[in-house]
Formats: C-alpha cells, structure tokens, sequence
C-alpha cells in the first residue's frame, strides 16, 4: 500500500493552501474596430475549433476569426465591452461561409446571452465564398447595457463547415453624463487626506473638480483636478463647497454641494504618545493599548475599525460623542487607563486600526493612530494517521504547538474539508462542511492513544487536526500529513500463484497472514481428489446429487485460531473460482460455529467470485479456532472439476484484556481499540489497577460484578454482554458510545442517592437509566408519584418508569433518600415525545436523562433548537411549601448564559451537565420528539455529581464572555441570584429562553431579577451582546419584598476582563444614591411589594458631584411626632425652599413648597411606612433622608 507524504516545511507546520485560477478581463470601451490582420482584437475562443487564422476564405486581408464545426458542437467567440450609458449600439462586420448548406447551418450573434441576430443559410445569404456585410442597431428601451456586456458570435453547423468573421465594428451613442460624487469624511481636520468618489452615471470621460477657496486646497497622491477620485488636503479651517462636472460624448452635467466640507481646526493638542500591540496575555483575540496624555492632562477618545478610515468627533444634542464618520467609540477617559479597557472581541490574524483623540475644553484634537494585528492561532507541529496493513482502524500521531494548545480532530471520506468558524465549541459528531468531529479540544495525548475503527473496507478516509485556543475557541490552519488512508481488512488471503500446487497440501504457499493469528492453509475433504495444476488448486469426483450430503467430505476447509489474548472480527469471506470438464452448480459456505450444520448465506454457483457476509454476531469476537468449509454438489459428472483461484478472509484482529480479579492479562489494561473481559471482582475506586477505564467492547463473565463507584466511569465504544453483574454507584459513570447494544444476563443496577432532605415531603425529580422499570420496586411504599402530561400533574399509582419520561417523587422519611434502578441500561439514541399546544403561551415538558452518566445540555439542547426552547430548569428544594404548595423559585434555569445557585452554595448551580436520574422541566415551541444520543454521554470522573456542581464547560457557541452574578439576601433567610451574561450570540433584547429565562414561577417569598426595556418579564437569566458591555452600559434590576425587611445585594461571583477590571457600582433611584458593590454589599430597607425600577448596576460614579461635595456638613434632619405631623430641618439652620416626599414605591406623595428653616407636616393620613425625603435648600443644593412612620 502506498500513502501520500507531505514535506514538513518552515521547521514548525504547514499551512494547507488551496490555489483557484481565475481571468480577469478587462472590459473593451467602444468605439471598437478590429480587422484581425495584427492579432486577436481582444476576442476570446468560446470552443469548439474556434481561433484566429490565416484563410484565403478571410473576407478581406489574410486574417479572419474562423469557427469550425468539426466536433459536432457549437463554437463561438467571444468579448466583453462596457456599453453602460449608450441609448443605441451598432454592430457591424464582414463574413464568408465555406460548405455551409441549406437551412440547417446557422449563426447568431448574442449579448449576454440573447440572440440578437439570427442568420441561416439559403434565406439570409445565398452562396459560399463569398463576403457579405452585415449591421444591426440595439437600442437601450429593448436590451440592456451593461458596463461588462458580452458580444458572441456563434455558429452551429455540420462537420467541417466554417465561417470566417472580419471587420468587426461596434459604434454606440451615448445619454448624457449625471454627476454625482461622495467624500470619506466630511469634517476632516487640517492637513487631514480626504478622498473623493465619482458616482455619476452613464460613463464619464472627464471630470473637472473645483472648491471654494482653492488657495487652501491641495492635491495629493499623484491626483489632480481632472482625476476621477481625487484626493485633497485642507490647510485652513472652514466650510468648502465642492463641484464636479462631468463629461463624455453625449454632453456634460455639474454637481455642487454647498459647503459640503467642514474643515475643523484642533481644539487641544493630541495625546502625547499612543500605541497598540499584540496582547501579551490573549494575542489570538485582544489587542494592548497604552496612552500618555498631552501636556494639559485631557482625557483621550479612543476609536476602532478594521478599514482605517476614521470619521470626526462631534457631540450631538444631548452632549453624547459621536463620530460623523467610520469607527467604534471604545474608551473614553483617562489616557493611562486605555490599557484597562476591554475591547470587544477581535478576530484572530486580522489588522485593526485605532485613533485617539484628546479630548480638551474647547474640543477635540486632529488624533493620532496606530495598529496592530492579532496573531494567528499556531498550527500543531506535526500529525499522521496510520491505518493498520489488515486491520480496518487508523491510529494517530500527533504533536501540539509551542503553546500546547488544545486539538480537534476531524475526517471525510471525499477529501473535501469545511472550515471550522471561530467562536464556536464543536462537539464530538458534529458537521463541519463535509468533515465529522471525532475529537474535540482534547490534548495531544488522548488523539495520540485514540484509536478510529470499525472503518469501511476498501475505504479512503482523510483526517485533518486543528489547534484550538484554550478557551475561546479560536482554530488554527489544520495540519495534514499522511492523512489519506486506505483500509483494505485483509487477515489472510492467497493469491494462489505458484506451480504444481498438488503438491503443497494444505496448500500454504504465497500466504498473507496478518499477526497474532494462525491457520491451518488450505485442506481439502475427504472426498475430493486433487488434480494437478498451476496457479489453482484444481479438484473432481464432487458429488453429482441435487442436494448437500456433508457425509461426502466435499469441501476445501480453512481454520483460524487467533493468539491468546486476541479475538477475530470478521467481516467478509471471497473467493474466485471456476469449473472445467463439466458444470458444478451448486456451492456452500459453513462453519463449525454450529458444526457445519446450516449454510452462511444459503447455496451459490461456485464457478465464479462470490463474497460472503461475515458481519453476523455469530462471527465477532472470536477468541478460539474457527473453521470454514466451502462445500460442493450437483456436479454434471465426476470428471468435472473445481478451480479455486484465490481468497480472503476480512476482518480485524483485536487485543483484549482480561482481568483476573488481580490484574489484567495485558498488564496495561483496556483502551478504545481492546475488548475488556471481567473475570474476576472490580472496582473502579481501589485504584492502581482498578480504576476507570475505556475499552471498544465489554463483557462480564458469569459471577462476576463490576463496580462503577463514585468519581469514576467506564466507557465502551461498543457492545456490552456477559452473563454477570454491573454496578454503577450516585456519581459514577457508565458510557456506551455509537450504536453499542448492552446484553448482560446478570443484574445491572444503577445506585441514586439524594441530598439530605430535610423533610419526607420534599420531592425530587427522577428519571430512569434502565428499561423496563416497576415504579413500586424502586419507589416502595410511596404514594405521592406524579408525572407532568404537559398540562398537569398525573399520578402514578404503578406501572413501569418510562425512559426520558420525569417524575416527582418523595421519600418515606427525613435525610438521604437511596434509590436502586435495576434492569438493562438504556443506550443508543432514544426519542423523548414533547407536548406542544400551540394556544398555550408555554408548553412546559417533564423529560429526563435516560442514560446510566451524565449527558453535556448544551449538546442536548443545540440537537434539539427545532422543538425545544433553550432552558431547562431543575428542580432544587430550598423554601417550604405555603399552604401545601411549594414555590417556583426552586427551580434553578440553566441555558446559554449560564446558571445561578438556588442557595448560598456556589455548588447548587447546574454546572452543563444532567445527571444521570435526573429530570427536568423544558418548554417546547414544536410538537415532536426531543432526541438522546449516545454522543451526548460524557466519561469523566465530575459531570456525574448528583444533582448540580459549580463551574462547568462553555455552552457550545460561547466565546469569551463577561458575567456578573448578584445575590440578596437578608438575615431571616432569603436567598436569590441572578446572573446578566454578556455573551455571543444574545442581543440586549428580549432572545427568549436560549439566553433570556425568566424564574419558573414567582412563587410567595422575596427575590431579585433583571429587567431588559419594553418588557415586563422578571430574569433571572438575561444575556446581553458581547460587545455591548462599556463604561456607559446600564442594567436594570427589580426586586419582590414579601414582607417588610432588611435586605443585601452583593456581588456573588464575575467573570470577564471588563467585570474584573472595572468597578461595579449599585444605584438606588429612589435615594439618588450610588454605592461601591465591587467593595461591599449594599444593605436596604424596603416595604412589601415589587420594584421594578429602583435599582441599576453601572460603572461610572456619576451621583456625588464637586456641588454635593460642598455641602457635606450639612444634614437633613426628619423628626416623626408623637402627633402624627413630621418635622424636617437641617442641622445648621439652612433655610428649605422644596420637600418631595416618595413612598417605598418610589411614587411621589407630597410636593411642599415652603421658605423656613423648619417646615413641620401632617403625615397623620398616611399609612404605616418607610419613606425618603428628598429636600431642595436655597442655595439649591439637594439633601436626602429616609424616614419610618409607625
């Protein structure tokens, strides 16, 4: 076998460079003439013998285009000119026709494809050899003409008739031109280089530009006035108005635009230094920026593209900067703070430009720029794939980059890869183009001990690997070398190629044997004579009978014996063969599996190629000799003979490990290429040589039991059997993968155990791992079982769990609740039906995780965007029940934003991943099936921690992201958090449940929640667009007291570099005040009720101003009388000019207007409260005070 190399260049890696050839042609500007005599005139040869050449047919001179009709198929010829503009075009030109005949034999001329001239012979000319001049006139009401139309001649007619075109002439008559033109910045400032653009219509020639006060203009760049699109430069400030007058044949058009061009003169001096460059601690997708101020101290604008064209800055109405013209505002403050800005997430290997302006009192400066280019995510260094000579599997090789980043490897079988885009997680099965994802952001060490198998025969497979940026998904150029592999299958065959093969019986001659086996050669059976021959084993006297007797021992017999600790996979058995002296009809294959008693594939006719199926259960995983017959019958006579020419048997030969209850007979163990056999007592959690393991099948012999204990998992890439025991423990892990059938005769369970409950009542949701299982064996003695049907609460009086179905169960009393699943494990894909009623505003499902592991959600639910929204909630026991309902707000959301925890416990967020027996609600948007696959499983010691952990992987799609996590709390028990996620792929609108999830049901305690504009929903999820996130960002934050009390709001976690490298502020609307959550909680007093408005999260200290600051020794003092009346006063005497009185809600109850230094008023109609009182003094400056009427 021979595979394709590839030098390894440039010492590190190789990039795959795709070339395209492409033409491009100009296009021709008429007036246009050619007679051919000097060279082609610019025409193209369309095909079919189609050229210029010398003729004495050229209707005049020597040379001529010639179309032929040698090949039977039409030929043309073929130029593209720029008619934008004409109102009439004329075409003229001389031809001659040699043989052409009657009717049949035709030519046409055509723009762009339509025929615009149609000439046949006999109606339109008469005779051969000789010239005729023809001209035709299109007008632009009837075709269009465009700026790359295309003239063709062509002609269709019999063999070896041709045509010869000259003195092609193409005149057109052209609309007069309409100026018009555009600038690239419209207020530049002095010296700055703007450029014009010509836009005017129908085909200019020349154009003449001009500018009020030309003095201060100057041309640059090789432009000039007569320039198309010039380019200039300003030297004084002020408005320039601009013309431009166009002209071609047909006459001229002027455009003005009145001070069109504001020339700005800078208003401060420029920043004294500004730079940027690679990002020393992300260069894939940040860049470093770094500043130093002008002389004066301004702060400085900074603004960024990728097309270094910038606008102006102005501020619009209401104070806000804004650029006239391109470019994105990212920093705006102090010019040595710009290195803590976090720019929005760039794109690797891609240049982007940055200006940066001061910004002085009197305005902003003319700016200076710089840029700089985000690196390349570095290709691994090296990779091959190697198939094995017999077996049908490909091993790896391969070596990460410097920066040993993580790897994906993908595979096609049509050598056509797709590009995997930036941003985006892929996971194990999925598409990419044409390529499947078989490892993803794994390191070099897991595709290096990876083994691809159970392959095609006779297959050609490509692989390609990619370096992945840890953590935000950024994917290198993918590295190939060797990776075309050829799996052939072969474990013995013989050509059967030397002489006299009489002589070598069993006939083992020339045999390819693959290693690790024996056979036995060729034998034959008793009763049949070998005859002498070359290059075939030739045999006669075969039974002349209608039907199989075995007892005639005519048959040629193989037998394979596999080594000790291998077994045989076959696949497929051939042979070629043929009868001389006669006919042998009829042929069989058996095998001592069942003692040669039935046919593999019933009789054939032997005397040609016949191939039988070897893919049976019967034939695989055969760890003994086996033997096959091919026998005889029904035989025209006894002199007829059978030739066997050659043969083969397909298949792979596989290593498996057995272990003892000691060790393993290969001292290493399993892995995904190995069966695994336990013959002897096994715990995963003993360690040393009893731990997790992977293997490609398992079988557990009769009394014995494996044990999957806690943090641990076992992963078969296949089948599952034997006749012995498993066990898989609460947080334990067991993983079958592509279409794996588990058959374990023993028993198979699967342990479940539960949180502490602190009541018998507290339900927890349940789903069941294992088929077929009886609802009171595994929940015995428990009346409240209920599942949800899609519109209400049904109970389950007995029966069997349904897989993927979910049920709310309790236990029969207080603490740890144990629950045993036993039956067949579920695996393969499995189809969860999904309620949906299209008049419900949502359609709530009860679905679970089916499988004996956890399953990744985000696989879960991007497999399932078709019927299913995008959170799923799980339920988390946390407040008592009222009035014998428990509270929605225990459910805990989990979607493409993230989770939050439903207690003070970091570890009750969902972490990604669903537990195995564990259910969950999810809202449908389809009717349909919500689909489980075994992709989805995952074999790792962690996402199997009953019910929910913290800090999981990223959902698929989310890059690097920002995400700030807040709690309230208060001292008699509430506990609520929220999280607002600046993600990919979230708008700061209203997404649905994908990124935006609302609590399950607000249920009867306090909470907190986000709020987003022109919505009424509560969130306790809410993404918001990755690059949204800056110093002016606002989120909005309601809250429910049920009671009156004491509350905190206080950071709970943040990820990101903006959240980490800014501070968080909290500001109470209702107390104008602003306070540093980044440095403490924010304690609050609130009233009953819901406040959607009173809170916002930002990150500029906005309410103390130099005003405020100067009154800081003043104090609003509020007295609460014995009367009823309320007595306000400042502590020096400062006389009150306005008291506005606000109530818990926020709403304004009194509006006082008074002129004294004490001001008392009556309260007595008011109820029991808190109040804030917001006082205006004289001097106008404003105090605030929250008060208590009792």
């Amino acid at each position: 076998m021979i595979f394709k190399t590839t030098t390894l260049k440039n010492a590190l890696f190789i990039f795959l460079i795709l070339f395209g050839i492409s033409t491009i042609t100009a296009q021709t500007n008429l007036p246009y003439f050619t007679n051919f005599e000097s060279n082609d005139g610019g025409w193209t040869d369309g095909g079919n013998d189609s050229r210029r050449r010398e003729s004495d047919n050229s209707p005049q001179g020597d040379f001529s285009w010639e179309l032929k009709d040698d090949s039977g198929d039409a030929s043309s010829f073929y130029q593209e000119f720029n008619l934008s503009g004409y109102t009439t075009v004329t075409i003229s030109f001389s031809f001659q026709s040699r043989s052409f005949d009657d009717d049949d034999d035709i030519f046409w001329v055509k723009l762009d494809g339509t025929e615009v001239l149609e000439y046949s012979h006999d109606v339109d000319w008469g005779n051969n050899n000789r010239t005729y001049d023809v001209s035709i006139t299109l007008n632009a009401t009837n075709y269009t003409f465009n700026s790359d139309s295309e003239i063709r001649f062509e002609t269709d007619a019999g063999n070896s008739d041709r045509i010869y075109f000259d003195k092609i002439n193409i005149q057109g008559t052209s609309l007069e031109p309409v100026a018009e033109f555009s600038v690239d910045n419209v207020t530049p400032y002095i010296d700055d280089v703007i450029a014009f653009t010509d836009a005017s219509n129908y085909t200019p020639t020349t154009w003449a530009w001009s500018f009020s006060n030309p003095g201060n203009v100057t041309y640059v760049n090789g432009t000039s006035a007569s320039s198309q699109n010039p380019e200039v430069r300003f030297n004084a400030a002020g408005n320039y108005t601009v013309t431009l007058t166009v002209t071609n044949t047909a006459g001229s058009d002027t455009e003005t635009k009145t001070n069109y061009i504001t020339v700005i003169a800078p208003a401060s001096d420029n920043p004294a230094t500004f730079t940027a460059s690679t990002s020393t601690t992300n260069p894939y997708t940040f860049l470093d920026l770094s500043a130093t101020a002008n002389s004066d101290g301004d702060n400085i604008l900074v603004a960024y593209n990728t097309t270094n064209s910038f606008g102006t800055p102005t501020t619009d109405a209401n104070n806000n900067i804004v650029l006239s013209g391109n470019g994105t505002i990212i920093y705006e403050g102090n010019a040595t703070a710009v290195n803590t800005n976090t720019l929005p997430q760039l794109r690797q290997n891609r240049t982007y430009y940055f200006k940066a302006w001061s910004i002085g009192s009197a305005g902003f400066s003319r700016g200076v720029e710089a840029n700089a280019t985000t690196l390349a995510v570095e290709a691994p260094i090296s990779f091959t794939a190697t198939s094995s000579t017999f077996n049908n599997n490909v091993t790896f090789s391969a070596q990460a980059n410097s920066l040993n980043d993580n790897l994906m490897l993908v595979y096609n079988t049509e050598d056509d890869f797709g590009i995997p885009e930036d941003g985006i997680l892929y996971q194990i099965g999925d598409d990419i183009g044409n390529d499947i994802v078989l490892l993803s952001s794994v390191d070099a060490a897991t595709i290096n001990n990876y083994v691809h198998d159970l392959l095609q025969l006779d297959t050609r497979y490509y692989y390609r690997i990619y370096s992945v940026s840890n953590g935000i998904w950024y994917y290198s150029q993918s590295y190939r070398e060797d990776d075309d592999r050829t799996i052939d299958g072969f474990i013995w065959q013989n050509e059967i190629s030397t002489d006299d093969t009489q002589d070598d019986m069993p006939y083992t001659r020339g045999q390819e044997v693959y290693p690790n086996i024996t056979v036995s050669g060729v034998s034959l059976g008793s009763g049949l004579r070998i005859r002498e021959d070359d290059d075939k084993i030739t045999v006669d006297r075969i039974s002349t009978s209608g039907t199989l007797n075995t007892g005639d021992n005519d048959y040629f017999e193989f037998t394979l014996k596999p080594d000790t600790g291998y077994e045989i996979n076959f696949q497929e058995f051939f042979y070629n063969g043929d009868d001389s002296g006669g006919n042998v009809n009829k042929g069989a294959l058996r095998s001592s599996i069942d003692n040669f008693a039935s046919n593999i594939e019933g009789d054939v006719k032997p005397d040609t190629g016949v191939e039988f199926d070897l893919t049976s259960a019967d034939f695989q995983g055969v760890d003994g000799a086996i033997t096959f017959r091919i026998y005889l019958w029904d035989a025209s006579s006894d002199n007829a003979d059978f030739e066997l020419e050659d043969f083969g048997f397909k298949g792979t030969i596989s290593e498996y490990a057995i272990w003892d209850g000691t060790s393993w007979s290969n001292t290493t163990g399993p892995n995904l290429a190995t069966r695994a056999v336990i013959d002897g007592d096994y715990n995963t959690s003993i360690g040393g040589t009893q731990t997790s393991f992977r293997c490609k099948s398992l079988t557990i012999n009769a009394g014995k039991t494996l044990t999957v204990d806690d943090a641990t998992f076992v992963e078969v890439n296949y089948n599952t059997l034997g006749a012995g025991n498993i066990v898989v423990e609460t947080k334990g892990a067991f993983v079958q993968r592509n279409d794996g059938t588990f058959n374990v005769t023993g028993t198979s369970t699967v342990n479940k155990s539960t949180p502490n409950k602190d009541q018998w009542y507290h339900y927890t949701y349940w789903s069941s791992p294992v088929k077929n299982m009886d609802v009171n064996i595994a929940f015995p003695n428990i009346k409240r079982r209920y599942y949800w049907d899609g519109s209400r609460w049904m109970y389950m009086g007995g029966g069997t769990m349904v897989p993927t179905r979910g049920y709310t169960i309790t236990g029969k009393t207080s603490g740890v609740q144990t629950v045993s699943f036993t039956g067949e494990f579920n695996t393969g894909t499995i189809t969860a039906p999904i309620y949906y009623n299209a008049s419900n505003g949502e359609n709530w499902n009860l679905i679970g995780n089916p499988y004996p592991s956890a399953i990744d959600l985000n696989q879960f639910l991007g497999t399932n965007t078709s019927v299913l929204e995008g959170a799923a909630y799980f339920w988390s026991q946390e407040t008592p029940p009222v009035g014998g309902e428990f509270s929605g707000t225990d459910y805990i959301p989990f979607n493409a934003t993230g989770s939050v925890s439903s207690s003070p416990d970091s570890a009750r967020a969902v972490n990604g991943f669903v537990p195995s027996g564990q259910s969950f609600f999810i809202a449908s948007k389809a009717a349909g099936n919500a689909t489980f696959t075994n992709a989805m499983r995952m074999a790792d010691a962690t996402s199997n921690s009953q019910f929910f952990k913290s800090a999981g992987v990223p959902p698929k799609g989310l890059v690097k992201s920002n995400k700030l996590w807040l709690n309230l709390t208060s001292d008699n028990g509430v506990f609520s958090q929220i999280l607002v996620g600046y993600v990919e792929g979230a708008t700061n609108d209203d997404d649905g449940l994908q990124y935006d999830a609302t609590k399950f049901g607000e249920g009867s305690g306090s909470y907190l929640y986000s709020t987003i504009e022109n919505s009424n929903k509560k969130f306790v999820l809410q993404g918001k667009d990755s690059n949204s996130i800056n110093l002016d960002e606002v989120i909005g934050l309601g809250f429910k007291a049920s009671i009156e009390n004491t509350f905190s709001i206080s950071i709970a976690n943040l990820k990101g570099d903006f959240l980490q490298g800014n501070t968080i502020y909290l500001k109470d609307k209702l107390l104008n005040t602003i306070h540093n959550l980044s440095a403490s909680s924010y304690v609050f007093s609130s009233e009953a009720g819901e406040f959607n408005n009173r809170f916002e999260i930002v990150f500029k200290n906005q309410t103390l101003s130099t005003r405020d600051l100067e009154i800081s020794n003043t104090n609003l003092e509020v007295i609460v009388l014995n009367t009823g009346y309320v007595q306000f006063s400042t502590n020096d005497n400062s006389v009150i000019k306005n008291i506005k009185i606000y109530n818990a809600l926020g709403q304004r109850i009194f509006d006082i207007k008074t002129n004294s230094t004490i001001k008392t008023y009556n309260f007595t109609n008011q109820k029991a409260s808190i109040y804030f009182a917001k006082v205006t003094l004289a001097n106008e400056k404003e105090l605030t005070k929250k008060f208590v009427v009792r």
